[in-house]
């Protein structure tokens, strides 16, 4: 893979996971705030919860990419008038963060602490990949979340689907 490449399946990958991501934001909106606080036995109680996760990880992600250092997360719970625009806007850095690197810079390594305290290091581009299988995992049991709170439109927030468009 030459760095051309190499840039651009960063750069797909993150606006795969921003576009999964407004589509699952879509139907959090179509199936309405009741449903996504409806709280089942899951990782998080509930879809709002779960999105909640999902946007506090990619922003813990984002400052890490950059080095930066952070004692705690910036968000409240979601403000009640656009229950989902935080997820955008985080999803939206990470693109922002896709193309603000070099092919050199996203094969450094970058140290950071994890949430218990302990120092870590990764390559700057198994970050970003470990931040977008995070996102999907996640997206997979807001499927079942809403599936179980009534939903049955749910569309396809595949890679592959992505990729066809």
């Amino acid at each position: 893979m030459n760095s051309s490449e190499f840039l651009t399946l960063i750069q797909r990958h993150t606006q795969y996971n921003e576009w999964a991501n407004a589509r699952m934001i879509a139907t959090c909106t179509e199936a309405g705030n009741e449903a996504c606080n409806r709280e089942f036995i899951s990782s998080f109680p509930s879809v709002n919860k779960t999105l909640m996760h999902i946007r506090d990880a990619q922003w813990v992600w984002s400052m890490r990419l950059h080095g930066r250092n952070f004692s705690q997360l910036p968000f409240a719970p979601f403000p009640a008038c656009n229950p989902w625009e935080e997820v955008l806007q985080t999803s939206s850095e990470l693109c922002r963060d896709a193309a603000s690197f070099t092919e050199a810079q996203l094969q450094e390594e970058v140290t950071y602490q994890n949430m218990k305290g302990i120092s870590c290091s990764n390559l700057r581009y198994n970050m970003f990949l470990h931040c977008i299988n995070h996102s999907s995992y996640h997206r997979g049991q807001v499927i079942t979340l809403l599936r179980m709170a009534g939903a049955t439109q749910i569309p396809s927030t595949d890679l592959i689907e992505f990729l066809a468009r």
